[in-house]
């Protein structure tokens, strides 16, 4: 795209980052269980429809939602992928 006046492409450029700026914005990094302004990451954005595309990078699923305030409660991490090499710790 050629553009004939170089105020008119510095503003095409700032108009352009300032969306993809907005856009990268929603992700679910650090957002688990929040609803962002485009999508969510909350745990029921699944049968809604309305998750961000990165909610199974950065959110996981567990089964049971819940359990005793002492503890001792056996969960499964559903539909996660970890490299072998990986510590994880649960708290």
């Amino acid at each position: 795209m050629l553009c004939s006046c170089s105020s008119l492409c510095l503003t095409f450029f700032i108009v352009l980052f300032l969306q993809l700026t907005w856009i990268a914005a929603q992700t679910c990094s650090r957002s688990c269980g929040e609803k962002l302004d485009t999508c969510s990451c909350h745990a029921t954005c699944e049968a809604l429809e309305t998750c961000c595309a990165d909610f199974k990078l950065f959110c996981l699923d567990i089964e049971p939602h819940s359990g005793s305030l002492l503890g001792g409660t056996d969960f499964t991490i559903l539909n996660a992928r970890f490299e072998q090499n990986i510590n994880l710790t649960c708290r």
